[in-house]
């Protein structure tokens, strides 16, 4: 079954027609003969020629803009995706880096979700000092970024000691946990008031 072309572009525009010629490898040669003929045809004005021009010169720029960023993606993720025998700390300080911005903005949602507990809750029991510890970590957080940023040792000691005291935190919160799995199964509820 062959499909007629030159049926179906009959009622296209010129534009459309003169886009389909300057992408011949898009396209069937069936089609591309079809929009030639009908374009034979027709009188092509200079202002169609070139707004297909300008479309076209859209799109190129779009897809030199897409292949800039992805190369940059690419260079960013290069020690992760092909890591090279010589190591390249600039780089790994930007993944680094990365990093630590997600963790601030995991930090920030985490103060926010605290501070509308507490404003919704006038007599509730709120633990005001892991309140404040969280608001301490929207403050600290972007000090590290900073110094790493700037690459100052005091960045990679604050980092280290970060890191270590939530170790140190989580694995305390885990001993506690199943210590006392015994008593939170025999709570009423579950433990859950």
């Amino acid at each position: 079954m062959n499909f007629d072309f030159y049926e179906q572009f009959r009622e296209y525009p010129n534009v459309e027609l003169l886009k389909i010629i300057a992408q011949p490898g898009n396209y069937q040669p069936q089609a591309v003969e079809a929009a030639s003929r009908i374009l034979q045809d027709r009188n092509v004005t200079v202002e169609e020629t070139e707004e297909a021009a300008q479309y076209f010169g859209e799109v190129q720029a779009k897809e030199e803009k897409m292949m800039a960023y992805k190369e940059k993606a690419k260079d960013f993720l290069q020690p992760v995706i092909q890591p090279e025998a010589t190591i390249q700390p600039a780089k790994w300080l930007k993944i680094l880096l990365l990093l630590v911005l997600l963790d601030y903005l995991w930090v920030l949602y985490d103060a926010a979700r605290d501070l509308v507990l507490f404003l919704r809750c006038e007599y509730c029991e709120f633990d005001s000092v892991f309140f404040l510890l969280s608001l301490l970590g929207i403050l600290y957080v972007p000090f590290i970024f900073f110094l790493l940023w700037k690459r100052k040792r005091w960045g990679w000691i604050l980092l280290f000691a970060d890191s270590g005291i939530a170790v140190v935190s989580r694995l305390s919160s885990m001993l506690l946990l199943f210590k006392y799995r015994n008593y939170i199964k025999s709570a009423p509820n579950g433990g859950i008031n």
